[in-house]
């Protein structure tokens, strides 16, 4: 069926409602839908059910598409209404992005792809490299603001070169709570929560994709060697996901073992990371798709170890070909726990996809480039300084937590001849990022074989889980 099919039988006399419960019986079949086309029918009076069903065959744009029509017409303000004019949003990783930019992409077009409220951070880098007034103007008109924009945000701007008229745009213009993506809002009763939309998390390995609402962040961290993903509520009640995997060979006496006999090969592990927390009660079976394996969610009560607080809520393990992934869920114990009978930690394992693209990563290394790329962002340059305030030593290091702490070399940080440490710190980015220059301090740093405990502030350490020489230390 075309569109034209539909204006005739509309202008036979059939109603939208019998049109659209017919295209729906038959499953009817379109060709790819432009932007137009559904405008067209929009003013044929055609009713918002219908243009909602259709939406479905709206043409869905790639990167590559995308790339290749900047080129056929490299003109930023065009490509930002071509963009806006047919619907387009890509869900653009960071690898992603940066290859756009690589192949000639602006940033104004990739931020008007990912569709998402503008930040501050974002907006300075649009200053930088010196965007058009009518094309920030256009930004700000189409994705609106995702925080306020202060005086001294203003004055930073203007001096980067944004225009006056740019920056009292941004004075007025609304702050957007939620992505432009998100559904509308709903209202919300005691007992229920309202509804959105699902953010994607892959891993950069390819060892598993993961699902979690649209509000919550994700934040990966290292603990004792491993990594852990954990993904938090925008407030504390709410609670926190976090997910553990481990990959085995097929041969591997699990893949015939019962949910329960998982749990007793996991909870060793668990405990190492959740020692007060238990298992209460006896587990119920996890529904997944077909294919996505086997699951099983139990309950879990006691004390969280990071934050010390009285919890509860579920954890879930599933067990596929490729490995065994527990998804944890916990949230303060004098709040009730999302929907009955742990229906929220059952959608999200249920959406979860573990081992989405394990044999072609491990078929194809990552060239050097792509290394470089892939991890930029994590890795820093470093210059120490003495109290005499002068250069002491350089080196690199590595982001190991996402709130900022530096693993470098003990050499880096000590001034070996006259045997102390260096008092300033200057971390700083590869220039392509934009990123300017940060001071940092020594959090603590040891030489000496054994695991990694670096003393911190307050007496508390940090175990990096590093059972071999440990010429370390460590940075904020």
């Amino acid at each position: 069926m075309t569109i034209q099919d539909l204006i005739d039988l509309k202008e036979m006399g059939y109603q939208d409602k019998d049109i659209l419960q017919d295209l729906k019986k038959n499953k009817t079949q379109f060709p790819p839908l432009s932007a137009k086309d559904l405008e067209k029918l929009k003013k044929k009076g055609f009713s918002p059910e219908i243009l909602a069903y259709l939406k479905r065959f709206q043409k869905q744009y790639t990167l590559s598409e995308v790339i290749r029509h900047w080129k056929e017409s490299p003109q930023a303000l065009q490509m930002l209404q071509w963009i806006r004019k047919n619907g387009i949003h890509l869900s653009l990783t960071p690898l992603q992005s940066l290859q756009a930019l690589k192949q000639g992409l602006p940033l104004s077009v990739i931020l008007a792809l990912k569709k998402e409220p503008l930040k501050i951070s974002s907006l300075r880098l649009l200053g930088k490299r010196k965007t058009e007034e009518k094309v920030f103007l256009f930004l700000i008109e189409y994705l609106g603001l995702g925080e306020k924009v202060s005086p001294k945000d203003g004055l930073q701007l203007y001096h980067l070169g944004v225009s006056k008229a740019v920056i009292k745009a941004l004075a007025k213009a609304k702050i957007q709570t939620k992505s432009l993506t998100a559904p509308a809002k709903h209202s919300s009763t005691s007992g229920t929560k309202p509804k959105e939309g699902w953010k994607k998390y892959y891993h950069p390995a390819g060892q598993f994709v993961f699902y979690y609402p649209q509000s919550w962040k994700a934040q990966v961290d290292i603990v004792k060697g491993k990594p852990r993903f954990r993904f938090i509520a925008p407030k504390e009640e709410e609670g926190f996901l976090e997910l553990v995997y481990f990959i085995f060979s097929p041969a591997s006496r699990l893949l015939r073992s019962s949910m329960d006999e998982c749990l007793s090969w996991f909870l060793p592990e668990f405990y190492t990371r959740q020692s007060l927390l238990k298992v209460v009660g006896k587990g119920k079976p996890l529904s997944l798709a077909k294919g996505k394996g086997r699951g099983k969610i139990w309950n879990l009560a006691g004390i969280e170890s990071h934050s010390q607080k009285k919890v509860r809520g579920q954890l879930a393990l599933i067990l596929q070909k490729k490995g065994l992934y527990s998804i944890l869920f916990l949230k303060p114990a004098n709040g009730a726990l999302q929907g009955a009978k742990a229906s929220f930690l059952s959608k999200v394992a249920h959406k979860f996809q573990g081992g989405y693209q394990m044999g072609k990563r491990l078929s194809k290394p990552l060239s050097l480039e792509e290394v470089v790329d892939k991890f930029k962002e994590s890795v820093v340059s470093i210059k120490a300084y003495t109290p005499q305030k002068s250069l002491g030593g350089t080196g690199t290091g590595f982001i190991v937590r996402s709130d900022g702490y530096i693993l470098t070399n003990h050499h880096v940080v000590y001034d070996a001849k006259n045997k102390r440490f260096h008092t300033k710190f200057e971390i700083s980015w590869d220039s392509s990022l934009g990123r300017e220059t940060v001071e940092a301090k020594l959090v603590g740093a040891k030489k000496e074989k054994g695991n990694i405990f670096v003393e911190k502030e307050g007496g508390k350490s940090l175990d990096l889980g590093l059972a071999h020489r440990a010429d370390i230390a460590l940075l904020k």
